[in-house]
């Protein structure tokens, strides 16, 4: 279950954006094009990888990927 779909969520958590640590947005962006925009999401359930995804996604498209 993603966490939007969590009938017990609270809405203002659902508009938190995702706190990188140790590296930038556009350093992530960049390492992301170099890998010719193909990458693996993993790790433990419940760290985060639906937000980031959609935070990275929201980036892209402004970025005009």
């Amino acid at each position: 279950m993603r966490a939007c779909d969590n009938p017990f969520r609270v809405q203002r958590l659902s508009r938190l954006a995702y706190r990188l640590e140790g590296t930038t947005w556009e350093a992530l962006l960049a390492r992301f094009s170099a890998l010719d925009r193909r990458a693996a999401l993993v790790g433990p359930e419940g760290r985060g990888k639906s937000t980031l995804l959609d935070e990275v996604g929201a980036r892209l498209v402004q970025q005009g990927f």
